[in-house]
């Protein structure tokens, strides 16, 4: 039997399209069948919504960063030194929180870092709200 588009290609060519969706849907049914009792725990349920909701935000932090370093603060055209800033120290943030985590435990870190955080946010949440309409950035606005 030929490839080359002769009489016979496109027995080899329906051949492969059989052997391909077999394999497809045994690897599809054996995935489900391995994935369902990972979501049959309330911990694995859980864990997979913390993380949806923080990949969310993360997301529309994303989305709207930039509009917001250019239209309320005016520094549109310095935002990738910004956005680079923020990503090391978000990657510093992950990188020693890891490594706490690991040192004293999860439980642990949960019990003490969320309520810290809580009250990290409303303090910050406070201080924009005592500097309406926008918080201040500490580097001066460059000329337009």
């Amino acid at each position: 039997m030929t490839t080359d588009g002769g009489p016979g290609s496109h027995r080899i060519a329906e051949r492969e399209l059989v052997f391909l969706l077999g394999a497809i849907s045994a690897t599809t049914a054996l995935g489900i069948d391995m994935a369902l009792p990972a979501f049959a725990t309330k911990v694995t349920i859980g864990s997979t919504l913390a993380v949806m909701f923080d990949m969310g935000s993360f997301v529309a932090f994303l989305g709207s960063s930039q509009l917001l370093f250019d239209d309320v603060y005016g520094r549109g055209d310095v935002f990738a030194f910004y956005f680079a800033g923020m990503s090391l120290f978000m990657g510093l943030v992950v990188f020693t929180g890891g490594r706490q985590v690991t040192r004293i435990g999860a439980d642990r870190a949960i019990v003490v870092l969320l309520p810290t955080t809580l009250v990290l946010s409303m303090v910050l949440a406070l201080w924009a709200r005592q500097h309406r309409p926008q918080p201040a950035i500490t580097v001066p606005a460059t000329e337009r």
